[in-house]
């Protein structure tokens, strides 16, 4: 049986996340204006100010990512503590049954769980799309190959359809 985790009450929702990149954006649009940069072209200004919005952008993915593995994770160990009878839970007590104190299943192993009893291809493309988490959590030192470019709205979407997902799994 795995070690019981204690569900902490920080994890990050949509809204928060949503609000969190909006007010960023906007700073940085009125922090990039020409006034604040007079030695530098508009160009060079607007390029400047690009790059940081694309940070923003794959900082706010990975917090849309890793909000997703909370949910899971969190959704998990419900099913298995509270003993819930549907077949979703009575498969992840059975996998927790077999896990040893050291180790914990993996965010893929969950997808491919909750993929079985889950109409589309949801979990499918959640997994693809944590390839993408992966590698902006260890630093973005290979070439993502992943066949399609996640935006925020892609992702906000993807973990929208999850979290509505949760009413229809219990």
């Amino acid at each position: 049986m795995a070690k019981r985790v204690s569900i902490s009450d920080e994890y990050l929702t949509l809204d928060y996340i949503v609000k969190y990149k909006n007010d960023l954006e906007e700073a940085i649009k009125l922090y990039f204006r020409y006034e604040n940069f007079p030695t530098l072209t508009k160009n060079e200004i607007n390029e400047k100010k690009k790059q940081i919005l694309k940070e923003i952008e794959i900082n706010t993915i990975f917090m849309l990512l890793s909000s997703i593995e909370a949910w899971i994770r969190i959704d998990y160990e419900y099913r298995v503590r509270k003993r819930l009878k549907d077949k979703l839970s009575r498969e992840l007590r059975e996998v927790d049954k077999y896990l040893d104190k050291t180790y914990k299943i993996s965010i893929e192993q969950l997808c491919d769980i909750y993929k079985k009893y889950t109409v589309g291809n949801l979990f499918s493309e959640l997994k693809a799309v944590f390839k993408l988490r992966h590698w902006i959590a260890h630093g973005r030192y290979w070439k993502l190959k992943i066949g399609k470019k996640y935006d925020f709205d892609e992702v906000y979407q993807l973990a929208e359809a999850i979290f509505k997902l949760s009413k229809g799994l219990e």
